[in-house]
């Protein structure tokens, strides 16, 4: 009869051993030691592994924290491993809607999502949507969930499930009450329309989210509107997108002046500074300006490729950008290079169909000088 006893309190004891390492990862990673917290992390995973069994559901925490901190670290693979084991133990563990499994979709959506895995990401974030949809006190996370789920749309070229996906998303943050939730998912609903080459209606948003976006209190326009003066203070990146939009039909003069209302805002990322880099390229262009929308273009380049992933759908149009200029200045053997590492690139994420892809492929095969065909003008 010593048996069972003496087995719960070896099974106490790991427990007990389990629950400080992981404390001691956490500790750690709130700090910000971010190379400690993953060495006990994963001291805490193999310590469970022996003392409960490699599915054991009490893995879970140091799963899904590795898998994060992989993820930061640039290491997508380890992440991605990490992350896809947390969910199946969530998932054989408990029920199918349990709070459980819903965070660790949850989380493997968003890892997925920085990893530019789309297609992978968008059947477990459907399976979030469901299992969020009529869940009492969870509008503010189905409609973060519906959010990502039309950005990966979105990403994919698939424009009329993305905005179906913002559009409801838009919906419940009307009813939240947070006016920068508000203005991202407005924000989100312009840059669909504007990727479906609905330019009018894009403008309409971005204004309507740069209004949002403004201090509560400075929206002094005419009672005719909604939308603030410029000067009353909004986000960065919501103004440079509709002074993108003024570009796209062809109003430069609007399209600079909200790029200089942009590149007033206080406090931009580094991100949105980027952008402003590459929209500012685009209205040089415009104005037939070469040198200076090369500049601008290839700031956005270095910018980016610091802070977002190579495959990037953003640094995938400014390379394309910066080879279309090199095809306009007769220097094929530039832009087929530059196509070629914009293809290269978006391959990996994009499916071969996507506007960008075809885009990037046609510059790849740019005829050089010693080809038999004409070079493109």
């Amino acid at each position: 009869m010593w048996k069972l006893p003496f087995l719960d309190a070896c099974l106490g004891i790991a427990e007990s051993r389990h629950g400080a390492l992981l404390a001691s990862a956490r500790e750690a990673r709130d700090r910000g030691e971010l190379v400690l917290a993953t060495r006990r992390y994963a001291d805490a995973l193999r310590y469970a592994e022996r003392a409960f069994g490699e599915d054991d559901v009490r893995l879970q925490e140091a799963l899904s924290s590795l898998s994060l901190l992989h993820a930061t670290a640039g290491d997508g693979g380890t992440a991605a491993t990490y992350g896809r084991r947390a969910l199946l133990i969530a998932e054989r563990s408990y029920p199918g809607e349990h709070a459980n499994v819903i965070a660790a979709q949850e989380n493997m959506v968003a890892l997925l999502t920085g990893l530019l895995r789309y297609r992978e990401a968008i059947p477990i974030s459907e399976r979030v949507v469901a299992a969020l949809q009529g869940r009492a006190n969870a509008e503010a996370r189905l409609a973060s969930q519906l959010e990502t789920m039309a950005e990966l749309h979105d990403a994919l070229g698939r424009y009329g499930p993305a905005r179906t996906a913002a559009e409801a998303a838009l919906a419940l943050r009307q009813g939240c009450g947070d006016r920068a939730a508000l203005a991202a998912a407005t924000n989100l609903l312009g840059i669909i329309e504007l990727h479906d080459a609905r330019h009018e209606r894009a403008m309409d948003r971005f204004q309507d989210a740069y209004a949002l976006s403004a201090p509560a209190g400075r929206t002094s326009e005419p009672e005719a509107t909604a939308r603030p003066f410029p000067e009353a203070g909004g986000s960065a990146m919501f103004a440079a997108n509709v002074a993108l939009a003024h570009l796209l039909v062809d109003r430069p003069g609007e399209a600079e002046r909200w790029l200089k209302i942009a590149a007033a805002r206080p406090n931009s990322t580094a991100v949105e500074r980027g952008v402003l880099a590459e929209v500012a390229g685009r209205l040089e262009r415009a104005r037939d300006r070469l040198d200076e929308a090369e500049t601008a273009w290839r700031t956005a380049l270095d910018v980016f490729l610091v802070h977002l992933p190579t495959a990037h759908p953003r640094v995938g149009r400014v390379r394309i950008a910066l080879a279309q200029l090199a095809r306009e200045r007769q220097d094929p053997r530039q832009a087929r290079a530059l196509g070629r590492e914009a293809l290269d690139a978006l391959t990996t994420v994009l499916p071969a169909t996507h506007p960008l892809v075809l885009e990037a492929r046609a510059l790849a095969t740019t005829p050089t000088a010693g080809d038999s065909a004409a070079v493109r003008p």
